[in-house]
């Protein structure tokens, strides 16, 4: 289809344009509902190279009914520098199998990670642990860029609450809480989601073909209704609650290379990655463990590559 200044081939060429005229198109599958344009100044531009982010993967328990988290992993880097990384696991595995936990604290101390500061050990959490520890100070309060892939089911496995938005922007998506945001609280004759003080609901949504986009929601203020939570400068001396940064690596990698996949490995390969191999659902132990360090390792990758050819476009 011919766009405003493009003239596709198979159509008969008319008048000259004059000097100067300009057009633009909108590709194909590109994320988003509205027109695109370059930026004014490409070199403003932030690339994921240059700032801090927060990479996170979640994957379910192998036969467990209903799914729930088994094992997962992230890590923390500016570009290709790591400077934290470790494995976070479902708050039962303590009652259920407490030497499932010595396992995974023994291949932490086995494996440190080589980091500029040199030498630290990775560190095993629980659920709770994770989302009130390392998730709230980094994709919360220090405002890192989150990366995954499959990003609605990482974010929904770190969850004790779900639940259709029934309104806003992300209606048609999902609303949840997570686990040591809030609590399950009955109300009347309904359950619903009580974010605790400064915390806030998180939305997701599905867009596109493989894109998902994710949000945090309004954090909850105080019994004596001061503001809690993180906000940010927009403007005028105003002030928004935190939104968030997300990335979901499947989508983004779609965008460019036009693979057709949700799959991880299918997208690696065009980016001349090894594949992952990435299970649908992992162990709680070593062998999980590897499968998914090795998983959040090739989104860090991926990420990277995306953000070179996302800088060439820009």
């Amino acid at each position: 289809m011919a766009r405003a200044g493009v003239t596709h081939p198979s159509e008969p060429v008319g008048d000259p344009k004059p000097s100067g005229a300009r057009g633009h198109v909108n590709l194909r599958h590109w994320p988003g509902l509205g027109g695109w344009y370059s930026p004014e100044k490409p070199s403003s531009m932030v690339r994921l190279r240059d700032r801090l982010a927060f990479y996170v993967v979640a994957l379910p328990e192998v036969g467990a009914v209903p799914e729930r988290l088994g094992l997962g992993s992230w890590r923390q880097a500016i570009g290709a520098i790591v400077f934290g990384a470790g494995i976070f696991y479902d708050d039962s595995l303590s009652e259920s199998d407490p030497d499932a936990i010595t396992t995974l604290q023994a291949w932490c101390d086995s494996h440190p990670l080589d980091t500029p500061l040199g030498p630290i050990r990775r560190t095993a959490l629980s659920l709770t642990q994770f989302n009130v520890g390392e998730f709230h100070r980094m994709a919360y309060v220090g405002r890192r860029a989150v990366v995954s892939a499959d990003l609605g089911r990482t974010l929904g496995l770190l969850a004790d609450w779900w639940t259709p938005a029934q309104r806003g922007e992300f209606r048609g998506g999902w609303s949840l809480g997570l686990r040591g945001w809030g609590v399950v609280a009955q109300h009347g004759d309904r359950r619903r989601w009580s974010t605790s003080y400064g915390h806030p609901k998180l939305y997701v949504q599905a867009t596109g073909v493989h894109g998902t986009r994710a949000a945090f929601g309004w954090p909850r203020p105080n019994p004596e209704g001061k503001r809690r939570g993180v906000w940010v400068p927009a403007g005028q001396d105003r002030l928004v609650s935190y939104r968030g940064y997300f990335l979901d690596v499947i989508g983004a990698a779609f965008a460019f290379d036009a693979v057709d996949s949700s799959d991880l490995d299918d997208h690696l390969r065009m980016w001349d990655l090894s594949p992952v191999g990435a299970p649908y659902a992992v162990p709680v132990g070593t062998e999980g463990i590897e499968s998914v360090d090795r998983l959040v390792g090739s989104i860090h990758r991926l990420a990277l590559e995306v953000d070179r050819e996302a800088a060439r476009w820009g």
